[in-house]
């Protein structure tokens, strides 16, 4: 478990062939925020049904 405080969590789907683009963009953000203190973390592939909730919460 992580120490660090989240500040911001998102999802992106993104189609096959723009992955590439994608981490090349995220990997120059990446570089600009690192003096800052800041850090990204980049995660999955994730199945669709991770960002879906069963049921109905109340």
């Amino acid at each position: 478990m992580r120490q660090e405080e989240m500040v911001y969590n998102c999802n992106y789907l993104i189609s096959a062939e723009k992955v590439p683009s994608f981490l090349s963009v995220f990997d120059q953000i990446q570089d600009s925020l690192k003096e800052s203190g800041w850090m990204l973390e980049l995660t999955g592939p994730w199945p669709p049904y991770h960002f879906a909730k069963q049921g109905r919460e109340e």
